[in-house]
């Protein structure tokens, strides 16, 4: 949380940065001490908002108006992989079998326009739809910026929250996890979430033109020489 309040100002330390208006927001937040040694400064109130909701609650919105379970999917995969489960087929052989229930998945369950959709009916001027866009995809590629910097994983459905009328993002959960010896764990097998909804939503242009110009700004803007981070990650 320290370090999202002190993003910024890295981001104002390049023109580009600057031009292109980046700023983390952060919801405002409240510290709770408390006489108890395990809870004290491990307890905080944050700032909450109507406005905000989850891409699990764009999902389950979905399957509510399609009349269909929210599980589905994960019943659809753990069903065809039982035979890997069960150890009746080669580890090269459940690579390829995954990939199919994968793509039966999208086919069947989870179309790539389940966002858009959503989007479009809760936006109806195409002014604010546009102005939604492009705070929202500025605002996803400083935060996915900010999860590979820091290697910061687990970054489901619904942990990313992000403002309706706005495009802001808010995620949850936003720390590195370690492991036993103390070192930062982070076993993702991609660098940061942009998924097959946010691809549509913001078509190809969105994708190589803001969400890509707004990475490399705040990617020059931390390796910029007048950026100091002082101290130590494990201190943020």
């Amino acid at each position: 949380m320290v370090f999202c309040t002190l993003f910024p100002l890295f981001l104002t330390s390049t023109v580009f940065a600057d031009r292109l208006h980046l700023i983390v927001l952060t919801r405002a937040y409240l510290n709770c001490n408390s006489d108890n040694y395990f809870l004290h400064g491990q307890v905080r109130m944050v700032e909450d908002d109507l406005m905000y909701s989850t891409f699990l609650e764009v999902y389950e919105n979905h399957c509510a108006r399609n009349d269909r379970e929210a599980d589905l999917p994960i019943t659809y995969f753990k069903e065809q992989l039982n035979q890997a489960i069960s150890g009746q087929i080669s580890p090269e052989a459940v690579v390829d079998l995954r990939l199919q229930a994968y793509n039966e998945i999208t086919k069947i369950y989870v179309s790539d326009g389940i966002f858009s959709q959503y989007m479009y009916k809760t936006l109806l001027s195409g002014n604010h739809m546009w102005a939604f866009k492009k705070q929202f995809a500025i605002q996803l590629a400083l935060s996915s910026f900010m999860s590979f910097m820091l290697q910061i994983g687990g970054r489901s459905p619904n942990k990313i929250l992000f403002a309706k009328n706005t495009g802001k993002i808010f995620q949850t959960d936003f720390h590195p996890a370690y492991d036993a010896n103390g070192m930062i764990e982070f076993n993702e097998p991609v660098p940061f979430r942009l998924t097959r909804n946010m691809q549509a939503f913001f078509s190809h242009f969105g994708v190589e033109g803001l969400i890509v110009s707004a990475m490399c700004a705040a990617a020059q803007a931390v390796v910029s020489p007048k950026v100091s981070f002082g101290d130590h990650p494990f201190s943020w």
